[in-house]
């Protein structure tokens, strides 16, 4: 299914749980906070990828990596840590 929205996503706060894994790289959620962190200091406005069945916000985020390779991931974005930008009316992937 799919759903229109318009807006984009200024993702300005790292999660709790993010905060206190970036510290520590055995941290089996270090991965994610190092993204997260990426997506709040590029200051960029991020189309949404997908609403879940929980209404839940996510992004698609294509990057080359270190060793030249595309990469190709999906982050939930967590409620209280972005603000809603308003945009053209575009499509997304929905589950709602």
């Amino acid at each position: 299914m799919s759903n229109t929205v318009d807006y984009l996503l200024h993702i300005h706060t790292l999660p709790d749980d993010l905060a206190r894994a970036i510290g520590d790289s055995k941290d089996f959620l270090w991965d994610t906070a190092q993204l997260y962190s990426k997506l709040i200091e590029t200051k960029f406005l991020w189309k949404v990828w997908q609403i879940d069945e929980f209404g839940e916000l996510w992004v698609e985020v294509n990057s080359i990596d270190n060793q030249g390779y595309p990469k190709f991931e999906t982050l939930k974005i967590d409620s209280g840590t972005y603000t809603k930008v308003e945009s053209e009316p575009y499509q997304v992937l929905s589950e709602v």
